[in-house]
């Protein structure tokens, strides 16, 4: 008896800390030493200031990151954190200020509905798994300093259909490209000598599959203008259920929209 109350205890325990997992709802705030955010309470948030952005570990998540549809970035921010916009589920739009000269591993994995994007044109490399498993990315133009694409920077993009590639390129990491079914054109600015000998990892057949363009100004994947602001939409309310079965002496089930975690004999197993 005395051990089914002691695990009833230990359970209720878990879910009041649980409870206040929120986000804060701040409309403005820091997001490195001399740089600062501000949402505009609809879906655009402007970030501002000189120098870096912090990592993501050491920046408190907000409520704009369920919300945000548009990021403006302004000259004077030189680099995006580690993780930064990782899982920014309804982010379509981003805008980066050419004194943007590096942009940090997964800062934009995850961003499944993410479309638009121009690569600041003093940008040197892209790191790991930056923009990992956009899906609705269609093309992207790659500028012509960078030198460096990492591991899994693309990979998974199922809807990358053509991408321009300058001939300043060193070295495209394995895995950079896989999983982009639908790759089919590579605008690459150097000739074919140029291309044969760059250093290209392995599993990236999607990319040297593709129909390679030599000496290609990459005006065919040019960005685009951004489309209008989107529509204002009501977002579905966020539902929680919080279960505990006593009988087993296991405890908490809790699931979340875009996210879940689950405990087995009361020991956290996973947390999104």
């Amino acid at each position: 008896m005395k051990k089914r109350i002691l695990s009833l205890v230990m359970v209720l325990v878990m879910i009041m800390s649980f409870m206040p997992m929120i986000v804060q709802a701040s409309t403005s705030g820091q997001c490195g030493d001399n740089v600062y955010w501000e949402f505009d309470g609809n879906e655009t948030v402007t970030i501002r200031g000189t120098g870096d952005m912090y990592n993501r570990d050491r920046f408190t998540l907000h409520s704009w990151y369920s919300d945000v549809y548009t990021v403006n970035i302004e000259e004077g921010v030189t680099n995006i954190g580690n993780y930064f916009f990782n899982r920014c589920l309804e982010l379509y739009n981003v805008i980066i200020a050419n004194t943007v000269t590096s942009i940090g591993s997964d800062a934009f994995n995850d961003c499944v509905i993410l479309r638009n994007i121009s690569l600041p044109s003093n940008l040197t490399r892209i790191e790991q798994a930056t923009f990992a498993s956009c899906e609705n990315l269609e093309s992207i133009f790659i500028p012509q300093n960078v030198t460096y694409i990492g591991m899994e920077a693309f990979a998974y993009c199922q809807s990358l259909n053509n991408v321009f590639i300058p001939k300043n390129i060193i070295t495209i990491e394995k895995r950079a490209f896989v999983s982009c079914y639908g790759l089919t054109d590579v605008y690459y600015e150097g000739t074919e000598e140029e291309w044969n000998n760059l250093s290209i990892g392995d599993e990236n057949d999607f990319l040297t599959n593709a129909t390679i363009h030599y000496n290609s100004d990459g005006s065919t994947v040019a960005p685009s203008p951004l489309p209008s602001p989107s529509p204002d939409i009501s977002l579905p309310t966020v539902e929680r259920t919080v279960t505990a079965d006593f009988s087993g002496g296991t405890g908490i089930t809790y699931d979340e929209k875009y996210g879940n975690y689950s405990t087995n004999d009361f020991l956290l197993t996973s947390i999104a």
